[in-house]
């Protein structure tokens, strides 16, 4: 497992006793920013 845990006692046949996901079963909240921007021109910003 993780954090210095036996597997061996940690994982039984019921299942992980330690750092299961079955909490999070309701959902994860998040919060997240989704940008939608084209690429950049290939072209100098300004002429020389």
């Amino acid at each position: 497992m993780w954090n210095g845990r036996d597997p061996k006692k940690e994982i039984t046949f019921e299942g992980a006793r330690f750092g299961s996901v079955e909490h999070w079963a309701e959902g994860i909240m998040t919060r997240a920013v989704m940008l939608d921007v084209p690429p950049a021109p290939r072209r100098p910003l300004r002429d020389a």
